[in-house]
Order: structure tokens, then sequence, then C-alpha cells
């Protein structure tokens, strides 16, 4: 009879330790051991840190750093932490999260690929705590990318072995002195789907400035959408890391974030690389960054192209602009040194709550260094490709000097660029219509200098493509090879129409409208031809007429003009003349030049 009351009361008893709560513990950081979180004397279980913890924490814990600047490496498995705050503490914590490894990545029995924190439903190891992230104080990195070989996975979709993934289900908040630094923690020297094969910059976002080959510099990759993509390795330093914070309150950000390609004394940068936040709101006045590699080197100083950022808030009325702070993805260093760079920046995406998935503005970021004069190198653009262009924004902001090309296949609604009659936004950048897309703009005229590259380029001007297409002062209108545009084109006082200078272009602009050049307007392909050869004769370049001293012959046809003008044999004579071609199906008016 005993035992039958004793084995009932323990089953009792048994069936209410079931049913209570798990009550999390405080965890103090110490690192009196070593810098690993998964070493229980690491830890102390009060705030005046004398009773040092019997274990490391576990699911419900509260995480505290509040003194001292030992670094602490997270390599605690399958927990999901309660809380975390950081006050006080001035070190760093360095993550080691990302993706499970699989056998194609060739690194998951490597150390060095190894992965911590909390396994999603995705294969993500993650750092996912229940309440509140607070960061007053300190800094979180993630470890530094192994060597990573172009036939993996983890150059292949460009994500890498590392990257900072975090969910958080209430609020994230950095504090003025605190900082989330992933500079450099992108792919390795001349690693990643955007690293150059030799001494050059590199791509992600935007294109990288070139040294040797432009062709190696172009390489975007990654999407604007839902960035997760790390920066490639330029010549003399890393590309930038990424970040994806998920919150289901608020993300306050008073501090930095950053992503930057790494900097180096030389030239020759890594690209930026990702920014993806989604949050139900998000305020502050801090820093998002996630620019190209800056240089050193006072004769070049070109940078890595730009990287991407997107962020997107879900709250009821909630709307990105309740951040006050500075969101950059631009080109690192300066461009046009000594007549070498001229890459570009890269995406920032910016979704409020009202605007629905892929519905928000696109941003293309720029270079803020300047150009040189002398250079229009639209190869080294921001390229909008298929692959990469996964939104359809209510509207696409071109910061100053900012360079994109659209080339996604089919016909592609334009939104709003910018309006004439919109006073609050500058565009000094360019859109260059891809050969396979036709694009309509259907929100008015555009003030922004185009560029058409590619035999079929379209661009349809106004919804049923009965609107002008303006080329402001100080804006131009590159052509080359041919294009169409349907509806009218005005060169205003100011504005130029032209071509590359580039012997294989020639402009062929057939327009279905009215072509006006006004008064101070500038349609011009002067010095566009032929290069000179250096030669010592002296004599005249030829085409029409015959050149001085006995230049070359005529050639050419008199009907159909098309050629270029040759060049002087001298060695200090000029380019010839290059090859214009308009054509207007309504009125042709001509007062300027």
């Amino acid at each position: 009879m005993n035992r039958y009351i004793r084995l009932k009361h323990l089953a009792f008893l048994t069936a209410i330790a079931f049913a209570l709560p798990i009550f999390s513990a405080d965890k103090y950081w110490t690192g009196a051991s070593s810098t690993n979180a998964n070493v229980a004397a690491n830890w102390c279980d009060d705030a005046a840190l004398t009773v040092v913890s019997t274990a490391a924490p576990t699911s419900g814990d509260d995480i505290h750093l509040t003194s001292g600047s030992v670094a602490m490496l997270w390599n605690i498995n399958d927990v999901e932490i309660n809380s975390w705050e950081q006050d006080g503490y001035t070190g760093t914590v360095l993550f080691r999260t990302g993706k499970l490894n699989g056998v194609t990545d060739g690194l998951n029995n490597n150390a060095r690929g190894r992965v911590y924190g909390y396994t999603d439903s995705s294969g993500n190891r993650i750092l996912k705590v229940t309440e509140d992230i607070v960061l007053n104080t300190g800094s979180w990195t993630v470890h530094p990318q192994p060597t990573i070989t172009s036939n993996l996975d983890a150059w292949k979709n460009g994500q890498g072995v590392y990257r900072l993934l975090v969910e958080v289900g209430g609020d994230f908040t950095i504090g003025a002195s605190a900082s989330i630094d992933l500079k450099g923690r992108g792919f390795q020297l001349l690693q990643g789907p955007g690293g150059p094969s030799s001494n050059d910059c590199a791509a992600h976002g935007g294109s990288g400035s070139y040294f040797a080959t432009k062709a190696n510099t172009i390489k975007c990759y990654g999407v604007i959408s839902s960035p997760i993509t790390i920066g490639s390795g330029g010549r003399n330093s890393g590309g930038g890391g990424a970040i994806k914070i998920t919150a289901g309150g608020s993300v306050v950000v008073n501090g930095t974030v950053d992503v930057s390609g790494g900097n180096v004394g030389s030239f020759h940068c890594g690209s930026g690389g990702s920014i993806n936040i989604t949050a139900a709101s998000i305020s502050g006045t801090g820093t998002l960054n996630a620019n190209g590699g800056t240089g050193g080197d006072s004769r070049y100083d070109i940078g890595g192209g730009g990287g991407r950022i997107a962020v997107k808030v879900t709250g009821a009325g909630a709307t990105v602009d309740a951040f006050t702070g500075t969101i950059k993805a631009k080109l690192g260093g300066k461009t046009g040194g000594n007549g070498y760079g001229d890459g570009s920046g890269g995406t920032i995406y910016l979704e409020d709550a009202s605007d629905g998935a892929g519905c928000g503005t696109l941003i293309i970021d720029n270079c803020e260094g300047g150009f040189a004069s002398n250079k229009v190198s639209y190869d080294q653009t921001t390229i909008l490709s298929s692959s990469i262009f996964d939104v359809t924004p209510k509207k696409i902001i071109f910061r100053p000097e900012a360079k994109a090309k659209l080339d996604i296949g089919g016909v592609y609604n334009l939104p709003e660029i910018v309006q004439e009659t919109d006073s609050s936004l500058t565009v000094m950048g360019g859109l260059e219509i891809g050969a396979t897309t036709t694009a309509k703009l259907v929100h008015g005229m555009p003030d922004v200098p185009l560029m058409f590259r590619g035999a079929g380029a379209t661009i349809a001007v106004g919804a049923n493509g009965d609107e002008t297409l303006v080329i402001g002062s100080g804006q131009k209108l590159y052509v080359d090879n041919s294009a169409q545009v349907n509806g009218s084109v005005r060169i205003a006082s100011g504005g130029t129409i032209s071509h590359l200078s580039n012997q294989s272009t020639r402009m062929n602009l057939n327009i279905a409208g009215d072509f006006t050049l006004d008064s101070g307007g500038t349609v011009t392909a002067s010095g566009k031809g032929n290069e000179k050869n250096g030669k010592t004769t002296n004599k005249g370049g030829a085409y029409g007429g015959r050149g001085l001293s006995g230049g070359a012959c005529c050639y050419g046809s008199v009907r159909c003009p098309t050629d270029y003008g040759s060049a002087g044999d001298g060695t200090s004579s000029g380019n010839g003349g290059g090859a214009i071609r308009i054509t207007a199906t309504g009125a042709l008016t001509i007062n300027g030049s």
C-alpha cells in the first residue's frame, strides 16, 4: 500500500515538473579561462562576477557582457538565448554563423569552415534570441573566410562560409558606442564571383575600378531585395562581409553597421558586402555602410565596387525614413586618378510596409569621388540583369554620378526616375538600356542621361510612346550602335547627344516622333573617330576630302555616309570625327549645333 502511494505521488510530481516553465538564468561573461563561450568557467551567475558558472549558457538564458574587453567566440550550437545585453563591455564578439557545409563546399571536414549557432529550418546556423538584443558598447564581427576555390558552392553562390545571421523576436538596438564591423570579412584576395583575375578591383553590387582589364571588374552578382552575398576580393584587399537581421520588433541603429570592402595602403580593393534588415520598424541616426574598399596610394587610389543594402519594414504604417542616419553602398576610393578607374556604386533597396513585397524604392549609389573629365567609361556600371533585378520598384533614384545598366530582356515599365518638376531629387547618373530590353518611361519626362549600348536597344517614352524624352542642361544621351526611341526627343540648352570614343561604335538613333535640338543643345562626335597612328609623316587625314600634304585617298558613301573620319599621320594630330545618324518619323527642328 505504501509503495503504491509513493509511486502515485511520484507520477503526480513528475507531471507538475513537465508543466512548469523553464526559468532563464543570467549569464555574465568574464572570459576568465579562454575566449570560448561554450566553456562554463568563462561565465559567472551573478552581476558582481563572484559566482563562477558550472554550465555554459543554454536555451532560455539571458546573456550579459557588462565589463572587460576579453574577446568571445560564440561557439554554442542549437541554443535559443532569451536576451542579449552589452553595456560596459568594450571587446569584440566573434560569430561563425552561416550555412551548414555540404560535401560540395569541400569545407565540411575543415575546422576553418565550421559554423556554430542555432540550426534553423533552412539549415543555417544562426544567433537566435527570443526577446531583445541591446548593444550599447563593444562590437560584433564574423570569422574571416577560409580559402575558397571557384569549384565550390560557397564561391558559386557568392555566400562564402561565414555570414552574420541574426533572428530576434523583439527589438535589436545598436547604441552610438557600439558597432557591427564586417569590413574585409568577405572573400579573400582575388576570390569570389566578382573577383578580378589580375591587378584590378572587385565587383559585387557595382563594378570595381579597373587598372588593367575592364572585363575583370564588371562581374556584378547577388540580388537587390534580400542580399546575403559577401563581397569579392580585389588584388590587394578582401571583400566586405554579409549580415542578415530579422527582428519581430524594432531595429534601432545609432551606431555603425559596416560591411565595406577592406581598405589597403595601395590600391586594387575588394567590393562591399551585404546588409539585409527586415523588422517591424527601423529608427536611429547611425550608419549603414556597404562601400567598396578604398585604396591609399596617392598615385591611383582606385576602389572596389559598392555592395548591397536592403531595409524592409513590416509593421502597420512603418516607413524606412524613420531612420535618419546614413545609408551608403558607394564605390570605394576615388575614380579617374591618373586616368585609371571608373567603377560604380552598389544598390540600396528601401521598402515601407505599405509598398508591398518588391515594390519599394531602389537607389543606385555613386562614387562621390568625381570622374576624370575625359573619361566616360559606361562599361563600368551597376549591372541590373535578370538574375539581379528581383524587384518592381515604385521609384529608382540615381545618386549623383551613379551609373546603371538595365538588361533584363523583354519589356519593362520603368517607374518614376525623376520628373523635371521634382526639385527634391538630384539626378546626375546614367541609365543604360541593354540590347535585349524594351524599357518604358511611364511617369513623365526624366531629366536623366541615358546610355544605349548594343544594337536593338529600345525605350518608350510614356505609356503609349507619346511623350518626350528631354536631355536637360548638363545631361547627356549616349547612343552606340542602333537604338529606338518610341516617342519624341528634345535636346535642351546645355544638353548633349553623342557616342563613345570607340572605333567599334556609331550612333544610329531612330525616333518614332519629333527630334528637337534647342539653341545651346549639342549633337557631337568630334574627335571620336579613328585614332592617330603616331607616324611622323605629318599628313592630314582623309575622308570626304583628301588630307593636307598628300594624305590618304577619299572613301565612304556620298548618299549614305556612315564611316569615321581618319586621323592625321602627325605625332600630335587629333583623332578623326565620329559617325552620327538620326532618323525621325516626325518633325526635325535644329536650332542648336
